[in-house]
């Protein structure tokens, strides 16, 4: 078993549960994570924790395109379909990088704005940005 992290409010006196969620900002998955996490915070006594985790397409999908075999290319394009099939059912956009990025420096940031208190802002600009290829 896991131990679980609680946290007390120092205003209502209840104890929060803490909610890790590891994101990076080339993720569609996360994209269409992040608000329904942001809600869970507002109906619930939890607490979300955002911890930065760069995602390697190249490792994770079977390496270079040129280098993929059929399953990896399959399981590619069925996430992909996935994706759009759920960021259409919440009316977002979501398009497909043109190349692979490095998102240390966002991420980074995101650690900044978390540490600040305007995450949640930055977090959703940010991947309105980069799914609109803007």
């Amino acid at each position: 078993m896991f131990p679980i992290r609680f946290i007390r409010s120092s205003s209502t006196g209840r104890t929060r549960e803490i909610i890790k969620f590891y994101y990076d900002f080339k993720s569609p998955f996360t994209y269409l994570a992040l608000e329904p996490a942001l809600q869970l915070e507002k109906d619930y006594p939890v607490q979300i924790r955002f911890i930065p985790r760069s995602f390697h397409t190249q490792q994770s999908f079977g390496g270079n395109l040129i280098e993929r075999n059929r399953l990896h290319v399959n399981k590619v394009q069925y996430l992909d379909l996935d994706c759009q099939r759920f960021a259409k059912e919440r009316g977002l956009i979501i398009r497909e990088p043109k190349h692979s990025f490095d998102s240390r420096l966002s991420l980074i940031a995101g650690l900044y704005a978390d540490k600040h208190q305007f995450f949640h802002a930055f977090a959703s600009r940010t991947f309105e940005l980069f799914f609109k290829r803007q």
